[in-house]
């Protein structure tokens, strides 16, 4: 929740320093990996942000765009569409 809040404050690169802890910390929860993918996708890096959502789909096949709008700002999940990270 940290990283979410970090990057709904513009602050992209503490937010993915926080996410990148937290899916280090625990590898059974998706959470981290989908804010880590939508503040990899604000920064402009795609394979990163492929990645972080491979990593989540992993964890959560079912994973939708909705899902993923719950931790991202409106803007940033216009990117996220986008880049059709799903």
């Amino acid at each position: 929740m940290l990283a979410r809040a970090l990057l709904h404050f513009g602050r992209v690169e503490e937010a993915i320093e926080v996410a990148e802890n937290a899916c280090r910390g625990d590898d059974k929860i998706f959470l981290p990996r989908v804010v880590l993918a939508v503040a990899h996708c604000v920064q402009g890096n795609l394979p990163a942000a492929r990645s972080a959502i491979k990593e989540a789909l992993r964890l959560r096949p079912r994973l939708s765009m909705e899902d993923i709008g719950r931790f991202a700002t409106p803007d940033a999940l216009a990117l996220v569409k986008r880049a059709q990270l799903l």
